[in-house]
């Protein structure tokens, strides 16, 4: 057995003993690149230690019954990826507005993550919607997510529909950049 995997596999011991000492050192010993990998792909400090909290937290409270039969590392990275998958789910639900932008730009994605990178994609697109102008953001959001027309969009915000469609058309080239900002951000993250 390869020296990490028997040091690895004494620490995992020395916790399931109840040996707060080796629980540190765990926690000192992985907590940073656990974060700094959640946090790469998520890119949200909060986020990201909440998710290495829940990782070390889950650890702690299963420590009499975990077994590993590889590297704890790779363990650990996936706990984390699992989780940073979990999160952009929950985003994706209150994202929902995004769904067709993504499945058309996802369409070509053929490999084993695509479903990882549609729902980061997805929260991709509602950072870039988050970040249109007020009115613009509004009249868009009016389009797409209540489906309501152009006339009863102009109607309810008291506008032209010539400036709803002027918002309309610049909101969705100002997306149509943001998606390709954020497709080569997905493959060079993973």
């Amino acid at each position: 057995m390869p020296q990490q995997l028997t040091a690895d596999s004494r620490l995992l011991e020395r916790i399931a003993a109840n040996e707060p000492q080796a629980f540190e050192q765990l926690y000192a010993q992985y907590w940073e690149s656990l974060y700094l990998f959640a946090y790469r792909r998520l890119q949200s400090t909060a986020a990201a230690k909440d998710i290495v909290q829940d990782i070390f937290i889950n650890i702690w409270e299963r420590r009499s019954e975990l077994v590993l039969h590889g590297s704890l590392t790779a363990y650990l990275h996936a706990a984390v990826r699992y989780k940073v998958i979990e999160k952009l789910s929950v985003l994706l639900k209150d994202r929902q507005r995004s769904s067709q932008l993504a499945a058309m730009v996802t369409g070509s994605f053929n490999d084993a993550d695509t479903v990882i990178r549609e729902k980061e994609l997805i929260a991709l697109i509602g950072q870039k919607i988050d970040l249109l102008p007020a009115r613009m953001r509004e009249v868009y959001l009016l389009s797409r997510e209540e489906k309501l027309p152009v006339s009863e969009i102009a109607s309810r915000l008291n506008l032209s529909e010539q400036t709803i469609k002027n918002q309309l058309t610049s909101a969705l080239a100002r997306l149509k950049d943001g998606l390709k900002e954020a497709a080569s951000f997905l493959f060079t993250i993973w």
